[in-house]
């Protein structure tokens, strides 16, 4: 009796927490091909403005870099599954009216057949890019200072963490600093273009020189007055999934929505972090929070002390009954 009991208490318990922690809000979910997903968060900017930044799903760097141009000159980005555009691909590019497309990166990354399909398409086409991510860094850097002042940059090494790498975007983003990719030789040559005093550094061997915002939420517009925010995913085994979160950011930026950095799924530590910033309309991009498992709602590290808890419990419980 005492057993059924005790095993009833721990269910109710999980409905509980299950309801109060998860159910009280709605969240949607998008997801589908990368294309789809960037253009249906990008899709009122895309038709303010008719021209966009396509990158490729792989090119998460050369996308972080080229975000921060695309912002400053209020330009969407979009992503394309691979280095060869698709034909659903082209076709939702003609159903959107895109006219203008500045390309990311080499022919690796976006090939020159997605070139020439885009000016068949009688898009006028643009591409930035270098021998490498690092390169095209600087050659977006470049374009910046083109269009803008540059007083500060921050260079980034990419070994660090995708976690802390968003978080270092989303502040770069925030505040139109370009951002540049750690090597020796692109290193030496803004140095000398910009000056030394005007990087900032972010890496494993590197004081932080800026106090970076690492909160679950970032609020890309200084007054918060926002209910939206979008839940991107920052799990570095998803690669496809932070470069499509690089399309909602930009989105974010330019309408002052709020950024929730996730791995990939919904907490109840992230399900209080919307509580607290009084959030009503959270989005999931390129992951679907009714699908995750219900261990990823629960798992973080204060759960797993209460796990331990639990199993003690039992242990005690069981050994109870074994002695009686």
């Amino acid at each position: 009796m005492l057993k059924k009991l005790f095993v009833g208490f721990i269910i109710f318990v999980s409905v509980f927490l299950y309801n109060d922690c998860v159910k009280a809000y709605e969240f949607k979910s998008i997801t589908d091909n990368k294309t789809n997903i960037s253009i249906d968060i990008s899709e009122p900017y895309i038709h303010e403005t008719g021209r966009v930044f396509m990158i490729s799903e792989a090119a998460v760097f050369d996308g972080i870099s080229a975000s921060v141009l695309a912002d400053i000159k209020e330009t969407p980005v979009i992503v394309i599954s691979g280095k060869n555009m698709s034909s659903e691909e082209e076709n939702t590019l003609k159903k959107n009216g895109i006219k203008e497309v500045t390309i990311i990166g080499g022919a690796d990354s976006i090939s020159l057949e997605t070139e020439g399909k885009l000016k068949d398409m009688e898009v006028e086409v643009k591409r930035i890019h270098g021998i490498d991510r690092n390169d095209t860094s600087m050659k977006i850097l470049d374009e910046i200072s083109s269009v803008k002042e540059v007083d500060e940059i921050y260079c980034v090494n990419p070994s660090m963490s995708m976690n802390k790498i968003m978080h270092i975007y989303l502040d770069a983003l925030k505040r139109d600093i370009p951002v540049i990719w750690e090597s020796r030789d692109i290193i030496e040559q803004v140095e000398q273009k910009y000056g030394k005093d005007n990087i900032t550094y972010f890496g494993k061997d590197r004081e932080f020189s800026r106090n970076i915002n690492y909160n679950k939420i970032i609020h890309m517009a200084e007054d918060k007055n926002t209910k939206k925010v979008f839940a991107i995913n920052s799990n570095k085994y998803k690669v496809e999934d932070i470069t499509t979160s690089i399309s909602s950011c930009v989105v974010a930026s330019k309408y002052g929505y709020d950024v929730m950095i996730t791995e990939g799924y919904i907490t109840s530590k992230d399900i209080a972090c919307i509580e607290k910033s009084n959030l009503e309309d959270i989005i999931t991009i390129g992951f679907d929070y009714n699908k995750q498992n219900i261990l990823n709602i629960f798992w973080n590290s204060g759960m797993k002390n209460v796990i331990i808890l639990i199993l003690l419990i039992f242990i005690i419980f069981f050994r109870a009954i074994i002695l009686k």
